[in-house]
């Protein structure tokens, strides 16, 4: 069997695990529900996958193995391998208000590197993603607003949050801060740079 990372629904649906993000497809016109805004339901034909069911843009995806009762355990979720950045990107919950990433709160913690000196790390979701994944500044940011978006943005993913981080392993809450970026979401900075 060809496994795939986002391969279509019916691998979740039949029981066919051969992907862990199978594509949220439909065969009409995706029917907005309660609190989901209409105007942001749209779709993208993929090859082999079908009509994906997109939100503010973004294309949807769900998460295999489903729960019961409902817990998002995808949240945060990170493609890499350690000790590698996030080569691949972070799963996140879609914001029903606008379509952005909704993630849960980050925690910023510390790493020791082979040297035995230690940088700034985090962790987005302990029940999935308990890799605390080494983060990094970008010197064209400044006070209260970041410089990468779009394909910078992709390439080198933001550390987002929702509410106040949570910190461990020698950082204190004070050395941490949180700007609103351009596209509504929030992400940590160090708290020289709190928005």
């Amino acid at each position: 069997m060809r496994l795939t990372c986002t391969g279509p629904e019916s691998d979740i649906l039949n029981g066919v695990l051969s992907t862990d993000w199978p594509a949220l497809t439909t065969i009409g016109v995706p029917v907005a529900g309660r609190g989901v805004n209409r105007k942001l339901l749209g779709t993208v034909d993929r090859p082999g996958v079908g009509r994906q069911v997109t939100y503010g843009g973004h294309p949807l995806y769900l998460f295999d193995p489903p729960s019961q009762p409902f817990v998002p355990a995808g949240e945060g979720y990170v493609e890499t391998v350690e000790p590698f950045p996030p080569w691949h990107g972070f799963w996140s919950l879609v914001s029903s208000r606008g379509g952005e990433p909704a993630p849960g709160p980050a925690t910023i913690e510390t790493e020791t590197r082979p040297d035995g000196k230690t940088a700034v790390a985090a962790k987005r979701e302990s029940n999935v993603d308990p890799i605390a994944v080494t983060v990094y500044s970008f010197s064209e940011d400044r006070s209260g607003s970041s410089a990468c978006s779009g394909a910078c943005s992709v390439r080198w993913v933001p550390v987002l949050t929702r509410g106040r981080p949570h910190v461990a392993g020698g950082i204190t809450a004070k050395d941490v801060g949180v700007i609103r970026r351009s596209d509504g979401t929030d992400q940590v900075t160090p708290s020289s740079r709190r928005g």
